[in-house]
């Protein structure tokens, strides 16, 4: 299911139209009002488009509900049943935010590092109280950055490619 640039732009827009309609919103909303559908060069180009996107979001899990308005019932419009969206609860242990903040130490000196940041104050917001990882406190992670290598297998990982390199045995210095 490879989508284009476009078309995943498309869908977050679309996400984000539905996550945040008071109501529900119709198909003509929709091609007026989400970036990417304003283009379809015919009706019918649109509702291909648009229930093509439909179906994407539902295989993704994201639950897209067809609303009928209720003095028209032949009237639809389309919302995201937020409810079911949201994420549970968060719920950690002292001990698992400790854990945490160390992992995210591994990246201070790393690109990673503003992402790390960035979550691991997500997580403090919805975890135990400010003092909660004092269980690892004074623990620093030490990991050599591995030169200029770690940045193109991080690529690697994130696009699924097999990565190949050689390494010195520890016991022996063979190659």
């Amino acid at each position: 299911m490879a989508t284009t640039p476009a078309a995943a732009e498309r869908l977050l827009n679309l996400v984000i139209a539905l996550v945040n309609t008071p109501g529900r919103m119709t198909k003509e909303q929709v091609r007026t009002t989400v970036a990417g559908y304003g283009d379809a060069p015919s009706d019918d180009a649109f509702e291909r488009m648009f229930e093509r996107d439909k179906d994407t979001l539902r295989e993704l899990g994201v639950p897209v509900l067809t609303v009928t308005d209720a003095s028209h019932g032949d009237d639809f419009g389309y919302r995201i049943d937020l409810d079911t969206y949201a994420l549970a609860p968060i719920d950690l242990t002292a001990a698992e935010l400790g854990v945490l903040t160390m992992a995210a130490e591994l990246w201070q000196d790393r690109s990673l590092r503003a992402d790390s940041t960035r979550a691991l104050t997500k997580l403090r917001a919805v975890g135990q109280a400010p003092g909660s990882t004092d269980l690892v406190a004074g623990l620093t992670p030490r990991v050599r950055d591995g030169g200029g290598a770690f940045a193109p297998l991080v690529d690697a990982v994130q696009s699924r490619q097999a990565v190949r390199f050689t390494y010195r045995a520890a016991t022996s210095g063979e190659v």
